[in-house]
């Protein structure tokens, strides 16, 4: 979220926008630091009791047509104390809210988790104005809010990184020191360590196209958990071809989407998606779930398949049928392949940072007018 205020700040800034930014102090929560339990709770003092009070103080001399904008919905705890001002609330995802709610099985957070997932929306859903980073999230938005909102606009995120092709010795060059032995290897990869990555059924489709490709490699850019490494060690004769990788630099996520046969990314859930697109940014195919929004970033040069099913025997089905999707981008004609590469390279170029740039300052300057009139 830092990296996605200061984005949009520094844009603001080129448009001729003075910004200020506004952020919890620490103070009590300093004399915690070296104990990390202490730094957190007596942080939270920081946060929602002095921090409230230096917004208060701080808006009173602003003019009547400051905006203020919060960068997360997650900061919705803050909302009633700008609500009557100008203000617009960027939503990214409700992943947490849903778990709180018992809506997300694969995910139940503890009772503090639920309460503070409440508190938060308590506090957007005070909030008159927003902006969603899909549809997906629009959709789930709507549907927590008391009443619909003055302005609810879908803008897609921008590519935060200038993701592009690599040419592969140079790629080869940068895993150097990252995956030994891995050079001229043909992997599919993963990229997420979140729980609704689903990567267990990455490692289910890999063990189907094992059976048709046996010299391909899996590498996921995770940190392998209790369950993963269960599974490895129930299958064997996968085990050396699964490959692990952590601290990935920039440069070498790029070598690793360039060099990559495809992104297999079967997300249970997300509220953008952003290895699809950059992935795609960089010429690689991409497997992923067919839902949103997975299917806005994908739109119809990604290559789609059902979602996870919970029975086990059902899975075994859904892999197997993965597996041949993900096959048949692998067989793909030499002579299609660029083609493919270009297209997919084009799709990713429409997220673009000036476009996303243009839409912020219309949704900011629609939010002013919703309250200054």
């Amino acid at each position: 979220m830092l990296k996605f205020s200061a984005l949009i700040a520094e844009g603001m800034e080129k448009r001729g926008h003075t910004v200020e930014y506004w952020k919890p102090p620490v103070i009590v929560g300093a004399l915690g630091k070296p104990v990390p339990f202490l730094f957190k709770w007596l942080g939270y003092i920081d946060q929602y009791l002095i921090f409230p009070l230096l917004i208060l103080w701080c808006k009173r001399n602003l003019p009547p047509n400051s905006l203020m904008v919060l960068s997360d919905q997650a900061l919705g705890i803050w909302v009633p104390f700008i609500k009557n001002r100008p203000h617009v609330i960027h939503c990214h995802d409700f992943l947490a809210l849903r778990g709180s709610l018992g809506e997300i099985l694969h995910h139940k957070p503890s009772f503090t988790g639920r309460l503070y997932q409440q508190l938060i929306r308590w506090g957007f859903s005070q909030g008159k104005c927003f902006v969603s980073v899909s549809n997906a999230t629009q959709t789930d938005l709507h549907r927590f809010l008391p009443a619909p909102a003055e302005l609810s606009k879908v803008v897609y995120n921008p590519l935060n990184s200038p993701f592009t092709p690599f040419p592969s010795h140079n790629s080869w060059s940068e895993l150097k020191g990252l995956w030994t032995g891995g050079e001229g290897k043909k992997f599919i990869l993963h990229i997420g360590s979140n729980w609704y990555k689903n990567r267990l059924g990455v490692l289910q489709i890999f063990e189907q196209l094992a059976f048709k490709e046996p010299e391909i490699y899996l590498v996921m850019v995770s940190k392998p958990t209790r369950e993963l490494l269960a599974w490895l060690n129930n299958h064997p004769q996968l085990s050396a071809k699964v490959i692990f990788l952590q601290n990935v630099s920039f440069n070498q996520l790029q070598s690793l989407y360039s060099l990559a046969e495809a992104l297999v990314f079967p997300s249970l859930f997300e509220g953008f998606g952003w290895p699809v697109l950059e992935a795609l940014s960089c010429g690689c195919p991409v497997l992923t779930t067919n839902a949103q929004p997975m299917t806005e970033v994908g739109g119809d040069v990604a290559n789609y398949i059902s979602t996870y099913p919970d029975s086990e025997d059902e899975q075994l089905n859904w892999a197997k049928q993965a597996a041949d999707v993900l096959q048949e981008v692998l067989t793909i004609p030499s002579d299609l392949k660029e083609a493919k590469k270009k297209e997919r390279i084009n799709h990713a170029g429409r997220f673009s940072l000036e476009h996303s740039l243009l839409e912020y300052e219309r949704c900011y300057q629609d939010a002013i007018r919703i309250a200054v009139g």
